[in-house]
């Protein structure tokens, strides 16, 4: 997809339709996204040309499917918005 900043690139998770499990940024860094088997984003992480990760994020699910937890880092945030 053209943008204005250059060429956005989408891959979608197998046997999951519409989960975008990769995008690939204009300055060729990228965003891998991981799901579990109910399909839940379980972590994003942002990835620089070099494959280095620059940044993190993980989630955490109840069994309502309501996300009670955000790894980000080493730091680890519940549902309250306090921290642990």
């Amino acid at each position: 997809m053209p943008a204005p900043r250059g060429v956005f690139g989408y891959q979608y998770a197998s046997g999951v339709q519409g989960l975008v499990s990769k995008i690939s940024l204009p300055n060729t860094a990228y965003i891998s996204n991981f799901y579990d088997s109910l399909a839940r984003l379980t972590n994003t992480t942002l990835f620089n040309s070099t494959n280095e990760a620059l940044d993190y994020s993980g989630y955490a699910y109840n069994n309502g499917n309501q996300r009670t937890q955000l790894l980000r880092g080493m730091v680890t945030t519940n549902g309250a918005g306090s921290t642990n």
